[in-house]
């Protein structure tokens, strides 16, 4: 598990706009998580890239808490758009208005860490040349939603803002994988990046 990112306090996202309570999140950076299957552990890593991600889902797609889909009191917005940008996701969210208390958390920089829930349509898998340790590169997934959460999975995924420099809390660089192997639709049929790290 990644050590907690340290930020200043005063943090104030840059592209907030008060009157359309819109802003935008870095949704992913395809850091790497532990997981585990019947094999042991292992490391997946998500690819960020236009050709990887499948986006079809994205008109009226929910901005949830946590990843709760247990009602519409757990629609805190909705994502109006989504672009790559220098290897991340990022998206524009609309707040509703019936969550002020969340909005204004956002704005305070109280809230900052974003998750995405998404479906893995396609993998790579291969090891650590240094270590040997298993790698699971998802190579082509689907976007289902993103979620404000309380810790993420991916050290930088969160609310852009002002006092980040762009080479701040990125993740370390993917291993390089020797060996690899292509495979068809995984067994999981939906997954988070909180579920991953909460493992």
């Amino acid at each position: 598990m990644n050590a907690p990112v340290l930020m200043r306090t005063g943090f104030t996202p840059a592209s907030l706009d008060e009157k359309a309570r819109t802003v935008e999140l870095i949704a992913s950076t395809g850091a790497g998580v532990t997981r585990h299957d019947a094999a042991g552990p292992f490391t997946e890593l998500l690819t960020v890239s236009g050709a990887a991600i499948d986006l079809a889902r994205l008109e009226g797609m929910p901005l949830l808490d946590s990843h709760r889909q247990d009602g519409l009191e757990s629609v805190l917005g909705v994502v109006l758009a989504a672009r790559i940008e220098a290897g991340k996701l990022v998206v524009k969210v609309r707040i509703s208005p019936r969550h002020e208390a969340i909005w204004a958390d956002v704005r305070d920089g109280i809230i900052r860490n974003v998750s995405v829930g998404y479906l893995p349509k396609s993998w790579r898998d291969g090891k650590d040349p240094n270590t040997g340790a298993r790698v699971s590169t998802v190579t082509h997934w689907e976007l289902r939603e993103v979620s404000l959460v309380a810790v993420g999975a991916d050290p930088a995924a969160r609310t852009r803002g002002t006092g980040m420099p762009e080479t701040q809390n990125q993740p370390e660089a993917p291993p390089a994988i020797t060996t690899t192997t292509t495979t068809g639709t995984p067994p999981v049929q939906e997954t988070t990046r909180a579920a991953v790290n909460q493992e």
